[in-house]
């Protein structure tokens, strides 16, 4: 019988451990309100269950009183705070009130994106078949707009676009000429194409441009206000292109005659410069750097420039004197420094040969044409060495050519072993006298031709200096003396050997 008892125990405090592990808040949240529901009720077949037992184990025994309890008592565990109905039923408002689909269910709340497009469902019909590219159904909503204006073919989504910029996003050709048909408002249209490097778009808004556009006014892009517009009024056509580096662009641009002039001094004093500086000086200085980010845009300096490598020098230049100027904007000016730099010496890779690379390093704008054979004076090389082009002068196309200038006339010789090339140079050395006469009395002879080679004249004047310091050394020891002291010495002695004759 104890061990019935014992057996019952354990059962039990087993069954109610494990009840306890697998329950959740759920399940607790649950048990209670169904506690709760129950009232009386469940206190009363409660009550009667322990009556019950109370009698069975009267009648049975004294053991199985305690097991019985245990076995069919409740336990009403209290909830925490956090844990009750009415907290999570106010939790999961604020959930639903903070995501999306509770925004998408309040009807009250007025939110930015619907203060800038209150779009009607034609209108985003409208939209959503130009964001698909349906053209079809496009061209069907805009023939109706244009027989019973029912939407507004302008009209824009929540972030800002129109039709127009949703085609030229997706580079649909087909959607934008047919929106520019039915005389869509363009506005900066043209600036975003570009931005989007579609080249076909800006082909068909500049067109369109041309027919629309009336002398004396202001262009699309520039006709909008500055605090709606994406770009800032000192940004051009061409200077976005340029900002791309897009060649296409640019050159389409440059035929239909746009330019882009050289910016105000940074000490420019003109009405323009005090008034846009007085109105916004960080505009100002950032309009110029814009300005000078597209002078050095390669594409366009290939295209507008008789002398891009002059060019890129200048303005090299002219961006490190900035530099130094505004502190501020030090770094943007290095950057488009180097930008000039690079690309200057990137023109020197497209040399195929050693003829291309002495007519590009021997180009005299105000002189005459390098010919092959004519003395190399190397006027682009100097003037890359004035303006510190370091990259272009150590381009290993450059080093080949010096090191060919140098070695000239003497073939072979930097593969030579350096016992060789010493005895090379010391023939050259002692034979400088030979050379010398030979350039003084016949010049344009092979002999004298030798002395006009780099290596060889360097030879010769280090020889012919050597010598001079040579002689000096002799002068300073007066070396004419002692040795008019020796040979006296030996004279008078010669003298005293030879006997005398007497009468």
């Amino acid at each position: 019988m104890e061990s019935t008892t014992l057996k019952s125990k354990l059962f039990v405090k087993n069954e109610k451990s494990a009840a306890r592990r697998t329950s959740t808040p759920e399940s607790m949240t649950q048990r209670a309100a169904t506690q709760r529901a129950s009232g009386p009720v469940g206190d009363a077949d409660s009550t009667a269950d322990l009556a019950s037992g109370g009698n069975a184990t009267g009648a049975g025994g004294g053991g199985g009183g305690p097991s019985g309890d245990r076995r069919d008592t409740k336990i009403d565990i209290p909830l925490p705070q956090y844990m009750t109905p009415a907290v999570e039923k106010f939790a999961d408002k604020r959930v639903k009130r903070h995501s999306i689909h509770g925004m998408m269910e309040e009807e009250n709340v007025v939110r930015p994106h619907q203060e800038i497009a209150a779009l009607s469902l034609e209108e985003k019909k409208y939209l959503l078949a130009v964001e698909r590219g349906d053209v079809a159904t496009t061209r069907r909503i805009l023939e109706k707009a244009e027989a019973e204006a029912h939407i507004n073919i302008n009209c824009v989504d929540p972030l800002g676009r129109s039709a127009l910029l949703m085609a030229i996003d997706n580079e649909n050709l087909e959607m934008v000429e047919l929106l520019i048909n039915h005389r869509v408002d363009t506005k900066d249209a043209l600036l975003h194409a570009i931005s989007e490097e579609f080249v076909e778009a800006v082909e068909v808004l500049l067109d369109h441009e041309d027919s629309s556009h009336k002398n004396g006014d202001p262009h699309s892009w520039e006709a909008l206000p500055p605090d709606t517009a994406t770009f800032t009024p000192d940004i051009t056509p061409l200077i976005l292109a340029a900002h791309r580096d897009n060649y296409e662009i640019i050159k389409i641009l440059l035929d239909r005659g746009a330019t882009l002039p050289m910016p105000h001094d940074v000490r420019c004093g003109c009405d323009d410069c005090v008034t846009s500086r007085q109105e916004d000086s960080l505009r100002h200085s950032r309009s110029r750097i814009n300005a000078y980010r597209a002078l050095a845009s390669p594409s366009l300096v290939a295209l507008s420039s008789k002398d891009p490598i002059l060019t890129a020098f200048e303005l090299s230049w002219e961006l490190r004197r900035l530099s130094f100027l505004e502190h501020e904007f030090k770094n943007e000016y290095q950057e488009l420094r180097r930008q000039c730099q690079d690309f200057a010496t990137a023109l020197l890779d497209h040399t195929r040969s050693s003829h291309e690379l002495e007519v590009l390093l021997n180009h005299d704008p105000t002189g005459p044409a390098f010919e092959h054979g004519d003395r190399m004076h190397l006027n682009r090389l100097k003037l890359a060495v004035k303006l510190r082009q370091k990259k272009f002068v150590s381009h290993p196309n450059v080093q080949q050519l010096l090191a060919s200038i140098w070695y000239e006339g003497l073939p072979g010789f930097r593969r030579k072993n350096m016992a060789l090339q010493a005895l090379e140079i010391v023939r050259i050395g002692i034979m400088f006298p030979l050379f010398s006469f030979s350039y003084i009395i016949a010049p344009h002879s092979s002999l004298g031709q030798t002395m006009r080679k780099p290596f060889i004249k360097f030879i010769c004047h280090s020889a012919s200096y050597f010598t001079f310091l040579f002689l000096l050394m002799l002068a300073s020891q007066r070396i004419e003396t002692v040795m008019g002291g020796v040979w006296g010495a030996e004279v008078s002695q010669q003298h005293d050997e030879v006997p005398t004759k007497r009468g």
